[in-house]
Order: structure tokens, then C-alpha cells, then sequence
């Protein structure tokens, strides 16, 4: 239901993808998921553009992440994530960045 979900300790690296309209998460990362996501254009998903959780750890670096339904970027349950230089805006219901307690992200240099 996702576009691209990464799960069970797989690390793939996506650059330079249009990602969008899901009925879902546009990126889902669950249960030890990682990867490297660079240069994305991700947008109008129904949930959010990316969504990370159950120790998911992706690393994601000059993505636009916008116009999701359900919010921009969504971080909960243990979801680990490191964030660098992306633009999120004008996502709906959480906003654009939701993250829970309890989760490791780091965000360096995002709009």
C-alpha cells in the first residue's frame, strides 16, 4: 500500500525517485528497515510522505517532502531516523514533522 517499504533489516538506496499518491505512507521504514534516500520528490500520499517506526533507520538527505494528506514526516515506536537538508512543507493532519517520544532522530539543516 505504500510506494516503497523497507523492512527486516533491508538497506536500499533511492536518489533522484518521484514518489507519490500511495494509499499509504509514500516511504514506509519498520522492523530494522534502513537505507539511504537522496534527491526524492515525495508528495500527495494519503498517510505521510515517510514514516518510520519499530526501529526503522533510514538516513534521508535532500528530499521534498510535501502535500501528504496525513502529515509530512511521521516518527513513532521506536523509529531511529537521521534527516539532512529536506524541505517539508504544506502536508495536512500532523503537520509536517510528528515525532513521538521515545524515538533517536536527528535533524540537521531541514525546511
Amino acid at each position: 500500500m505504500s510506494c516503497v517499504a523497507v523492512h527486516n533489516g533491508a538497506n536500499p538506496a533511492l536518489r533522484s525517485n518521484r514518489i507519490h499518491d500511495s494509499r499509504e505512507s509514500g516511504i514506509y521504514i519498520f522492523d530494522t528497515g534502513q537505507g539511504i534516500f537522496e534527491d526524492n520528490d515525495i508528495f500527495a500520499n494519503t498517510f505521510s510522505g515517510v514514516g518510520v517506526t519499530t526501529e526503522g533507520g533510514p538516513t534521508l538527505r535532500r528530499n521534498k517532502i510535501y502535500n501528504s494528506k496525513q502529515g509530512g514526516v511521521h516518527v513513532h515506536d521506536k523509529g531511529l531516523a537521521i534527516f539532512e537538508r529536506n524541505t517539508v512543507s504544506n502536508n495536512g493532519g500532523a503537520g509536517n514533522w510528528d515525532i513521538k517520544k521515545g524515538c533517536e532522530v536527528t535533524r540537521k539543516d531541514n525546511d
